[in-house]
């Protein structure tokens, strides 16, 4: 796909090299594609993931930064706040924002039980409010960011908080 694009056919070596290596960096290559560089690097990153151990502590790390990373990230594209470290905070197609997910699905490979113990703890239809909220939730801040800006794309459609609870309830 990059290869073929007449922008990078007529580029110079050095310019070639650049542009590949942004396009490793964040899927910016074709649009569509962008989530094929971020499963190469999750790839990459696996054997070091595989060493982080589970535990309930780490679990709840893990999702308090992801949250706070999606919340920062949408805090900046919708209200521009945090001016000063706003060039410093990629944007969702960024391997960052789904490393998480990634090392959550290793996580459930290796303690399934313990995570089917949470999941039993609460019956089916108390799962299904819980996701119905979050479905909800996760509408109604697509539909905000779209009204306050003009359109939601320029938030992410997944690069939102409400679409991190939203995949967690899904997933449970």
């Amino acid at each position: 796909s990059i290869a073929l694009q007449p922008l990078f056919q007529s580029s110079s070596w050095a310019e070639k090299l650049t542009h590949f290596w942004q396009v490793c960096q964040d899927g910016s290559a074709d649009y569509h594609l962008y989530f094929l560089v971020i499963i190469i690097q999750c790839y990459i990153s696996y054997p070091l993931l595989r060493l982080l151990p589970f535990s309930a502590r780490n679990l709840a790390l893990l999702g308090g930064f992801t949250f706070c990373l999606f919340a920062l990230r949408w805090s900046i594209s919708l209200f521009g706040w945090f001016e000063p470290i706003a060039a410093y905070i990629p944007n969702s197609n960024h391997y960052i924002f789904w490393l998480a997910y990634f090392l959550l699905g290793i996580w459930l490979a290796k303690a399934p039980n313990w995570f089917a113990g949470c999941v039993q703890r609460l019956p089916s239809s108390t799962w299904g409010r819980i996701w119905a909220i979050s479905a909800f939730l996760a509408v109604s801040e697509f539909y905000f960011a779209a009204l306050k800006i003009g359109s939601a794309e320029a938030v992410g459609h997944y690069g939102r908080p409400t679409v991190v609870l939203l995949t967690i309830a899904f997933l449970l």
